[in-house]
């Protein structure tokens, strides 16, 4: 069971800082948000943010509604990790999306092989000759105002944030100390943040054929 809350983070913080009255409840939050969403989708290994579900695949139809709309498969979705099928288990294949999707103007029917994802769209390739069943494994978003990070990395989650606030108050030289103390993961992911292609690729069991 987790030791802390969305609200320690939120308390935690106002005292890093220096219990500062300027800056309100719902900012440190705001804070506190920005901070776990940084390590939710930079940060392999944080399993509270990975998760699974199972997609039917009908005969004939190679391209499914994910991320948004009445057809939502995944809420608040940032990536998707891998694709294997169910019966019989089988890995699926990524290719990068504007390979694939350029590939093909028609698609083969056929077992799917390889799969690749266009937005908030996830395409296989072939059309399935049979009704089948994918189990899709996702990175998704961290969960606004709910503290989602395990507990061996709030420290790391606090002093992050502590860095978005800094610059607001004028302490620059303290945010730019703290930054350098940051694991080198969240300093990478909070300068250049990952996309979700990104994050696709470096999934891919192969990146040389499929990336």
């Amino acid at each position: 069971m987790a030791i802390y809350s969305f609200t320690d983070a939120k308390t935690q913080l106002k005292k890093r800082v220096g219990n500062r009255s300027d800056i309100t409840d719902s900012e440190y939050g705001k804070y506190v948000n920005q901070a776990q969403q940084v390590m939710a989708t930079n940060i392999k290994g944080l399993e509270t943010f990975d998760s699974t579900t199972d997609l039917p695949l009908t005969i004939g139809q190679n391209i499914y509604t994910i991320g948004v709309g009445s057809q939502i498969l995944i809420a608040n979705l940032f990536a998707l990790t891998s694709i294997k099928q169910l019966t019989p288990t089988v890995q699926l294949m990524r290719r990068a999306e504007w390979r694939m999707l350029d590939m093909y103007t028609t698609f083969p029917s056929g077992p799917p092989i390889l799969w690749a994802r266009q937005r908030n769209l996830v395409v296989f390739q072939a059309k399935p000759t049979v009704a089948t069943t994918v189990q899709i494994r996702y990175r998704r978003n961290a969960t606004v105002d709910t503290l989602e990070v395990p507990d061996e990395w709030f420290e790391h989650m606090l002093n992050l944030a502590a860095t978005f606030v800094y610059p607001t108050i004028g302490r620059n030289k303290e945010r730019d100390d703290l930054f350098k103390k940051l694991p080198s993961q969240l300093q990478l992911g909070a300068l250049n943040p990952l996309t979700p292609n990104q994050w696709e690729a470096l999934s891919d069991q192969d990146l040389g054929l499929y990336a």
